[in-house]
């Protein structure tokens, strides 16, 4: 019989609650609507670039709306299982001193009041449970899950059934799988480490959610045109519990690749109409406001982007112009290793704090500025003249569209064309990923692509999961 993860508070036994209270409610709906609440936790978290976070004390207050005509998976007796967790049914033992303790009655849910026109009926955890660990429990109703499958899928219609259905394609339950028993003990290890409940919480339901086939899969194309899937969301230590068709995946990533697509443009490596994209801006055009650019400027910048060692220009400024507390601080945005100082991780802090800066105001990180002026002050200039005169956010957009476009359209179209029946393909931001032993052969049509567009391929890197 097929079965459906959800997560649950250690501390509940749904079964044992229905048994003595509700004989005739549902226990896998019951499982269900805590799982809908537990996972508006799981995307109330955020975890952006500069590691700033919802913390414990934000989450606890958020409230899920659960309105029974809203909602795809709907009871016949919604109202009546809704009830229950917010009536005082659970039995809890609490401290009331060093020695003694009093058993107490607890609702599983508070409720949020409902106001006609403005506010709909809304549900939290009781906090008693936003202490303790989940437990992935299971529910094996046929109908329930399809439902609730259905209900936690989001499908564009340009994965769904437009352009890039043959990405959509691979993300399928039987042949996408991961080694979810070890994940979720990798995940209990991890949170005793970070205790961070926003953080554990959202990391198993990304986990339960790949286990359950439920697949969220994004396409914002006005923006950045990447495809944000439950892939690029999935932090980058459980990528190895990932497997399709029993093969380990391995991604294929163009190295410094804003850095080398910037090249690219301001030494007229575009040729006219094979890159189409969905902004109002485009590589041509781009190329036409940096044409004066310094030709010492343009040489150098397309070297290193193409060597993939453009971030290597700039290490020994940023020791000079940051001391080591500094940098140690900044390391933190960037890793969850412990900072040494060494060459790598310099490089990693350039390379943040450098892209950082490309696509930020022309008001922010004055001192990464100074440093980029060094080298490139033309560049720079013309970057800020740029910013001011279609906004900062259009340069992120431009390039990130040109990425997509090459990337999706054009690499990853073509190397479905030649392998669809023997190996998948996936993005994840600039990079591709397919199984381990067809990696070589993605390689090979990335540059292929990239020399047909630019007459010169950027260094690419590869690596296991």
């Amino acid at each position: 019989m097929k079965s459906f993860a959800v997560l649950i508070p250690e501390g509940l036994d749904i079964e044992d609650l229905v048994s003595v209270h509700s004989p005739n409610l549902d226990p896998d709906y019951l499982k269900y609507l805590i799982h809908l609440v537990l996972s508006k936790i799981a995307f109330t978290y955020k975890e952006n670039d500069s590691k700033e976070r919802i913390k414990f004390s934000g989450i606890k207050e958020v409230y899920k709306p659960i309105n029974s005509k809203k909602i795809l998976v709907a009871h016949a007796k919604h109202k009546e299982h809704i009830d229950f967790l917010r009536a005082n049914s659970f039995k809890f033992t609490l401290r009331k001193s060093r020695t003694r303790y009093e058993e107490i009655e607890l609702s599983v849910f508070y409720s949020k009041r409902f106001i006609q026109g403005k506010t709909s009926y809304s549900y939290k955890l009781n906090p008693i449970f936003l202490k303790q660990r989940l437990k992935v429990e299971y529910i094996t109703a046929p109908k329930l899950i399809k439902k609730v499958k259905d209900s936690f899928t989001v499908l564009p219609s340009v994965v769904r059934n437009g352009k890039y259905r043959f990405l959509g394609k691979y993300f399928d339950k039987d042949r996408l799988k991961i080694n979810f028993d070890e994940a979720v003990c990798f995940c209990e290890e991890r949170y005793l480490e970070h205790k961070d409940y926003g953080k554990y919480v959202n990391e198993l339901n990304q986990l339960v959610d790949l286990k359950n086939g439920c697949y969220r899969i994004y396409n914002v194309l006005d923006k950045d045109g990447r495809i944000h899937s439950n892939i690029t969301k999935l932090p980058k230590v459980y990528r190895r519990f990932l497997t399709y068709d029993d093969k380990k995946l391995a991604e294929v990533d163009l190295s410094n690749s804003i850095i080398y697509f910037i090249a690219m443009i301001i030494n007229n490596h575009i040729k006219e109409d094979r890159i189409n994209i969905n902004y109002s801006l485009n590589p041509l055009t781009v190329a036409k406001t940096l044409e004066s650019l310094d030709m010492i400027e343009k040489e150098l910048l397309e070297e290193k982007s193409v060597s993939g060692e453009f971030y290597e220009l700039f290490i020994s400024d940023f020791k000079s112009t940051f001391n080591w507390y500094k940098l140690k601080c900044m390391f933190k945005s960037v890793s969850n290793d412990e900072f040494n100082g060494s060459y790598k991780q310099v490089r990693k802090i350039a390379k943040k704090y450098l892209l950082a800066m490309i696509f930020a105001d022309i008001d922010s990180y004055k001192e990464v500025q100074d440093i980029f002026r060094k080298k490139f002050p033309n560049l720079l200039d013309a970057l800020i003249l740029f910013k001011k005169k279609f906004g900062y956010k259009s340069l992120s957009y431009l390039l990130f569209q040109m990425e997509s476009c090459l990337m999706l359209d054009k690499v990853a179209r073509r190397f479905n064309a030649r392998h669809w029946r023997v190996a998948p393909i996936f993005s994840l931001h600039d990079c591709l990923i397919t199984t381990v032993d067809y990696e070589r052969k993605l390689e090979i049509i990335l540059k292929e692509v990239f020399i047909e567009e630019f007459d010169i391929a950027p260094k690419v890197e590869t690596a296991p999961w």
